[in-house]
């Protein structure tokens, strides 16, 4: 049997939700009166960022890469709250590597855990986001448009997120609007180190 907290509240399922912009878009939507289902991989402390919303918040573990899990988290939002309006598509993974270093399993992790989750994402909550007239927005970056050196495969997953976007807008408008936002720099875990990087390269190869 299905346990609705409240069925006239909006209900997210959010990835990467334990750390930065995720923990921030899903702490946003509960404050506001959303209800959030909280998805992170596992030993990411995810249950510690939600233990204040209880009865409008649940989480899963697991790999948003991996088709079976993904299904089970759309599964489990229905049963816990009755309803599904929003996908936010957070999750992803950074990796600065020369060509020349970069494995192919490298690549695929990055492709998989930026990209191929976001439309497995959608194809699993497709039905219940039209029901409810729902959202998906995808988080791409900057470095779609503007890259870096050493970081092929993050570009192209979020280059690729721009196009998807366009793609599953046209194909599931309008009963569900499907949206792309592509942050900065943020001052997340998986950027900091870079940001000092990239920040120290900068200041050397400047004159001031």
């Amino acid at each position: 049997a299905r346990s609705v907290t409240k069925p006239n509240r909006p209900v997210a399922l959010v990835t990467g939700a334990a750390n930065g912009i995720g923990r921030a878009i899903s702490h946003h939507l509960l404050d506001a009166g959303w209800c959030v289902m909280a998805f992170d991989l596992p030993k990411t402390r995810l249950i510690q960022q939600f233990r204040g919303w209880a009865r409008s918040s649940a989480t899963i573990e697991g790999d948003v890469a991996d088709e079976h899990t993904v299904r089970d988290a759309v599964r489990q939002t229905l049963d816990r709250f009755g309803r599904l309006d929003a996908v936010v598509a957070n999750a992803g993974t950074f990796l600065r590597r020369p060509i020349r270093r970069l494995s192919l399993d490298d690549w695929n992790r990055v492709i998989d855990t930026n990209l191929t989750a976001t439309f497995l994402l959608a194809r699993a909550a497709q039905r219940p986001l039209r029901s409810s007239k729902g959202s998906i927005v995808t988080i791409a970056s900057t470095r779609a448009l503007m890259s870096e050196p050493n970081t092929e495969s993050y570009s192209a997953s979020k280059g690729g997120l721009l196009a998807l976007t366009h793609a599953l807008a046209v194909s599931l408008g309008p009963d569900i609007r499907v949206n792309c936002v592509s942050p900065g720099w943020i001052a997340t875990l998986t950027a900091r180190s870079s940001a000092a990087s990239t920040t120290s390269r900068i200041s050397r190869s400047t004159v001031l």
